[in-house]
């Protein structure tokens, strides 16, 4: 390297900060996964009358 050259090596350079990172992905799956909860509640709400006379346990 010269005394006159004004680059510096890429070990000594600061840094660049990374790029946010996109909510997308995240809103995605958190969206997906209360759906799925919200349809699993629901399937099992209006199940249970049919798995309740299915055991018939008597609740005397």
């Amino acid at each position: 390297m010269s005394a006159t050259d004004n680059t510096v090596p890429a070990a000594d350079r600061p840094a660049q900060p990374a790029a946010p990172a996109s909510p997308w992905p995240v809103f995605l799956t958190v969206s997906i996964a209360s759906f799925l909860v919200s349809i699993d509640a629901t399937v099992l709400y209006a199940a249970f009358s049919a798995l309740r006379s299915s055991f018939a346990v008597d609740a005397d």
